[in-house]
């Protein structure tokens, strides 16, 4: 009489770190990571004899998804604008990359079947049951275009082993502010760079449809005449982020304080549904400098105060851009969202007791779209706060 079924949920984490200084001044912090989530449902039905045989099951569900650090160095620099006609990356996955996979996959059902797989009249370059919309093509020819690899070699399964686990890192280097002939002139001077990537496939659901024969390789197919997968997966993704790609803070004698940033971001996902690959892109400039003037005199209602006076001044420019690119539509890419955001801020804090601070403030933000459906825009902020500190 039960009506809900039993699940069995199972997580898999895997983490390694490494922290490496290879001279004073310089350190290098690793990390990689491994994440697999399973679950599966099925419903037990007693007999008659209120027994419950293995026959007796059903309604089986297996899902689950994965992730894991990933590099894609390789093709982090494509160019951001609003030209999006063409992308190196992009063609190789459409043109090359996808034809590769599926003489790849031949081959390998070939040597497990003994079967030599036809020619797909219908797609030139491909084998019959591994076309260009095949979930087994997509995802390692993704994998190999958007993560720089090579598509004779990248592995073929979506869910990567913990031997395929790639490293990320972040860098520190002080030691310019060691150096004595700038000592005249700085108190330190931190120099800044991290690279974070992941691999994720967002999720995957058995497939009810799937048989393999005797020999363990597909025999069925489904309506595009692909063979039919085991798991069938929504989105695979590549997040990137450089954070900073390069960074430097620089702390002055005379009370500046200097810094310089300039980041990037990407996440570049394929959709299985529609064949389409979805790119979020971003750069940064960031510049700050900061000054604090010391003991301060201020006379408020004939109290007199006397307190460091300190400054602050930040400008960045940020262009992102989200384009869909579409495999197997003649319409191409084209942008959906994307603008550049220039953005000014200025502060002044003026400390008027141990406990209570009164700030003023300024800041702008101008955003410029790149898509003709949204209107360029202007924001600003102005204003002061008082803050008592318990």
């Amino acid at each position: 009489t039960l009506n809900n079924p039993y699940a069995m949920n199972e997580t898999n984490r895997f983490t390694a770190r490494m922290n490496i200084e290879p001279f004073n001044g310089l350190k290098i912090d690793l990390t990689a990571n491994r994440m697999e989530a399973f679950n599966r449902t099925e419903y037990y039905t007693a007999n008659d004899q209120g027994e419950l045989p293995d026959e007796n099951l059903r309604g089986l569900v297996h899902s689950g998804n994965f992730s894991m650090s990933y590099i894609s160095l390789l093709t982090a620099f494509e160019k951001i604008d609003n030209k999006v006609e063409s992308s190196d990356s992009f063609e190789k996955l459409k043109n090359v990359y996808r034809k590769t996979i599926s003489q790849r996959l031949a081959s390998e059902y070939q040597a497990a079947s003994g079967i030599t797989l036809p020619d797909d009249t219908a797609h030139i370059g491909y084998k019959q049951g591994y076309g260009p919309t095949s979930q087994e093509v997509l995802i390692p020819a993704f994998l190999a275009a958007y993560g720089g690899g090579n598509p004779e070699s990248v592995g073929l399964k979506a869910v990567k082993s913990i031997l395929e686990i790639m490293p990320n890192w972040q860098v520190r280097f002080d030691g310019l502010g060691k150096i004595e002939s700038l000592q005249k002139y700085v108190n330190s001077i931190v120099m800044d760079h991290s690279y974070r990537s992941n691999y994720s496939v967002g999720s995957f659901i058995n497939n009810p449809f799937y048989y393999e024969a005797m020999s363990g390789v597909p025999d069925t197919i489904d309506l595009n005449g692909n063979f039919m997968v085991e798991s069938n997966i929504n989105t695979v993704s590549i997040n990137e982020n450089f954070s900073p790609l390069f960074g430097i803070n620089m702390d002055w004698k005379n009370s500046l304080t200097t810094r310089f940033e300039y980041k990037r971001s990407r996440t570049v996902a394929m959709n299985m549904a529609n064949t389409q690959v979805n790119e979020v892109n971003s750069a940064e400039f960031i510049v700050g400098a900061g000054y604090r003037f010391n003991e301060v005199p201020l006379v408020i209602n004939q109290k007199e105060f006397s307190s460091d006076l300190n400054l602050r001044f930040d400008l960045s420019m940020r262009n992102n851009r989200t384009v869909i690119r579409k495999l197997e539509d003649l319409s191409g890419s084209e942008i959906t969202a994307g603008q550049t955001i220039f953005t000014l801020k200025f502060s002044a804090d003026y400390m008027l007791g141990n406990k209570f601070t009164v700030r003023a403030f300024y800041d702008q933000r101008l955003t410029t779209p790149y898509i003709s459906n949204s209107y360029p825009n202007a924001n600003y902020n102005v204003g002061f706060s008082l803050t008592f500190t318990l």
